[in-house]
């Protein structure tokens, strides 16, 4: 009888011992802790602050075959890339004080002054250097952008887009008065608005 449970007192303190060969394993754990995310900038810069006017106050009267531009900077100054596009609208389109020469030449008085029907407007945008340029928008009359005007470059990827995306370019706009024109937009005025806008791709 003491055999039988020498025995079986045996048996069972192997059981515990074959048991805990099973259940005690190796373990390890590691951790991983301030694992920062950080979303990136998408900033349009126009000129030298987020409220620049472009100034297209000539320094030389309008007049028949007179024409000009301005230039300033402009690019994406995050690190996200976009889709640059622009919107161009023409408003404030005034006869003006109507001088003697002009006094009934009002050709066009369903819109205001005629000095809209003789100016051509391009855009285009360069690199830094000038050694690289895309056309934003080509010569177009300024009386096609009344109401809620034009857009252009609305696809992705184009030229004008990986310039702006460089972050340091240049856009000219550019002015021609028709030869063609004369009294009638004598003392004329309208106003070119510019909405430039850059989505994430």
């Amino acid at each position: 009888m003491k055999k039988i449970i020498g025995t079986l007192i045996a048996i069972a303190a192997l059981s515990v011992l074959v048991g805990s060969a099973f259940t005690a394993a190796f373990s390890d754990q590691e951790s991983s802790q301030q694992n920062e995310l950080k979303a990136g900038i998408l900033n349009l810069q126009l000129g030298n602050s987020d409220t620049y006017i472009l100034k297209f106050n000539n320094e030389d009267p309008l007049a028949p075959g007179s024409e000009g531009a301005i230039k300033t900077s402009i690019g994406n100054d995050g690190d996200v890339e976009g889709n640059f596009y622009v919107s161009v609208s023409l408003t404030n389109d005034i006869e003006g004080e109507n001088p003697p020469p002009e006094k009934g030449t009002n050709t066009d008085p369903a819109d205001g002054g005629e000095l809209d029907n003789c100016v051509d407007v391009r855009a285009t945008v360069s690199n830094a250097t000038e050694t690289a340029s895309a056309v934003l928008f080509d010569w177009i009359r300024a009386d096609q952008l009344h109401g809620e005007g034009q857009t252009w470059d609305e696809d992705p990827g184009t030229a004008v887009d990986d310039l702006i995306n460089d972050g340091d370019a240049v856009l000219t706009v550019q002015w021609e008065v028709n030869q063609e024109c004369g009294n009638e937009m004598m003392g004329d005025i309208f106003d070119l608005n510019f909405e430039f806008h850059l989505d994430q791709y």
